[in-house]
């Protein structure tokens, strides 16, 4: 009964208690968090930001992922640790680092080596357009601790510098988790200290205005004025104090109403998961293990089978590898030399075989990837290029390739329609709580229609385990799930000869076993068992290395299924805004 909701349970545990190890073995702390704002006479804002970090393991990189909001543009980015300053390089070698520029942030990534110790970095930049600069009063209103960060900061220390003294003009309010702070307000700003540990949902930012008289930048907002400050903050302390009152009054109701919600949630999922989600038995007894494929499907047509019709972006990698196999491309691994530092590396290009085989024998979705490799490769034929992560087009490209391979999937009709029908209404009961969970934390900000909203969400998610295949369908995905443990098995070096895998060729195990998310040292142990070699595979060609290059196949697969997930496009920032909070960066280690 409810086997494939039992096993998705058990691999949320499984992966759970992975993460749980790793956390024991490696962590980190931020155990200090020092900001310097400065208000230069010319209207910009500097920025320098020290971050204190006690590694437990070995760390090699960390990040800082700045909002776009707030500010016109940033310029003068810089990295530093201990005296040394960090060179601008795409190299990832230690002392090095690189900006990436994303929808909504802009992400500063920097490379070091440290292993059990501590150390300081040190990231500064320039902001133009981050002030509102008025006729008699300017102001700069910053989020100095975001909530974005990995891990809880332990102490807080922010110092804002103006570039003379305001004589008793300066006025100061304190944003978010103002409890735990202490701020000195001063002639040339204010220092800020933390009284206590500032976990992740905490968040901290000062709204400071000021004379505009000590900076010489041109007035952006003429109607600007203290006046309309002080009524703001006024008008916000009073519907502070009426929502204190309002949510002390109903809180009680909240709670009831909440644990209402909650059991709604778990038990309204199981009664449509009895009645509609429970799955067939297979006609035959089915081995958990086999080493053949039991049907001639495609391998992404495999993929979204084995993965409960999910087109992960192995299905596009495996679909690569066999329009190579089928002859319309030949993959080579060949030497580059780096320009920075006139290094050698191993690259895979990607060479289109002249004439092409007839298309009319391949899907829809394996001419979509044909078709864009053809068009990619015009302007750089090697694969790390062709699936570069900064090229915008791959995201919506992989988007509606998925639906083309969805669709393949879909025509098979392998599902069930009722239980569907029955995953529908149970996501729409999910949903409803969810709104409802939401509403009641907007009416009153406690932990229980926020705990009620997580479980209904994961019962909404939970919920997609109710469709189930057709008796014949469910007899097919258990001989696929059967032939990926055989796959597992080799990839573990357990069969006494690769000739258990029977006749199907070589490379359409490798490309089965890509398919089916094999990556790394798993992909490189099958590729390794099943004696793959130049003759075998003659659409790939590793000249030079005796074990037939698998680390350069491996590394390229998983170069393209990273490349589709991660792709991102760059705009503009946003500019300050009077009256609300520009900057707020995240980040962590790695």
């Amino acid at each position: 009964m409810m086997r494939r909701y039992l096993i998705n349970v058990a691999l949320g545990t499984a992966l759970m208690f992975v993460l749980s190890t790793r956390v024991v073995a490696k962590n980190y702390t931020i155990d200090t968090v020092r900001v310097i704002a400065e208000i230069l006479q010319n209207g910009q804002v500097r920025i320098t930001e020290y971050r204190t970090y006690s590694f437990d393991g070995s760390y090699s990189q960390a990040n800082y992922e700045l909002s776009r909001r707030g500010y016109d543009q940033i310029s003068e980015i810089s990295v530093s640790e201990g005296g040394q300053v960090y060179i601008l390089s795409e190299s990832e070698l230690p002392g090095t680092f690189s900006i990436e520029e994303r929808n909504q942030s802009i992400n500063v990534i920097w490379n070091y080596k440290a292993v059990d110790e501590s150390k300081t970095f040190v990231i500064s930049y320039n902001l133009d357009g981050a002030l509102i600069v008025g006729p008699d009063y300017t102001e700069f209103f910053w989020t100095y601790l975001s909530d974005d960060w990995e891990r809880a900061t332990q102490v807080l220390n922010v110092e804002l510098r103006l570039p003379a003294s305001h004589n008793d003009e300066g006025f100061g309010w304190v944003y978010g988790s103002a409890e735990k702070i202490n701020i000195q307000f001063t002639q040339t700003g204010f220092i800020l200290d933390s009284l206590e540990r500032l976990n992740k949902p905490n968040e901290i930012s000062v709204r400071y205005i000021f004379p505009s008289r000590l900076i010489s930048a041109a007035v952006t907002h003429p109607d600007f004025s203290l006046s309309q400050v002080f009524n703001q903050e006024n008008q916000r302390e009073r519907e502070r104090l009426e929502k204190l009152a309002f949510e002390e009054a109903l809180s009680p109701f909240v709670r009831s109403f909440s644990i209402i919600l909650m059991v709604m949630s778990v038990v309204l999922f199981f009664v449509m998961y009895n009645k509609y989600g429970k799955r067939h038995h297979p006609s035959q007894q089915i081995p958990e293990v086999s080493f053949r494929p039991p049907a001639e499907l495609k391998p992404a047509i495999a993929s979204w089978l084995v993965y409960s019709r999910q087109v992960v972006p192995n299905a596009l990698a495996a679909t690569l590898l066999d329009l190579a196999r089928q002859g319309f491309f030949v993959l080579k691994e060949q030497t580059e030399t780096t320009k920075v530092f006139k290094k050698e590396k191993q690259v895979v290009v990607l060479e289109l075989v002249v004439p092409q085989p007839d298309i009319s024998k391949i899907t829809d979705y394996e001419k979509s990837l044909l078709d864009f490799i053809i068009e990619r490769s015009q302007e750089d034929n090697r694969l790390d290029k062709i699936f570069s992560a900064t090229n915008n087009k791959i995201s919506s490209w992989y988007v509606e390739w998925s639906k083309l391979v969805s669709s393949h999937g879909k025509a098979m009709e392998l599902v069930d329609p009722e239980s569907v029908k029955g995953m529908k209404y149970s996501m729409f009961i999910q949903f409803l709580i969810l709104v409802f969970s939401m509403a009641l934390f907007a009416l009153v900000q406690i932990p229980d229609p926020v705990i009620a909203g997580l479980l209904a969400f994961t019962m909404l998610l939970v919920s997609f385990s109710i469709q189930r295949y057709k008796p014949h369908g469910q007899e097919l995905y258990k001989k696929f799930y059967s032939y990926r443990n055989g796959l597992k098995m080799a990839a573990k070096q357990r069969l006494v000869n690769s000739s258990s895998l029977g006749s199907l060729p070589k490379d359409m195990h490798m490309i089965y076993a890509v398919a089916f998310a094999f990556t790394g040292k798993n992909l490189e142990s099958i590729l390794s068992h099943l004696d793959l070699d130049e003759n075998t595979m003659h659409w790939m060609l590793f000249g030079g290395y005796q074990a037939f290059g698998t680390s350069g196949l491996v590394k390229s697969i998983g170069h393209v299924t990273t490349s589709v997930v991660t792709s991102t496009t760059s705009f503009s920032a946003a500019g300050a805004t009077a009256g609300v909070a520009g900057g707020g960066a995240g980040g962590g280690a790695k």
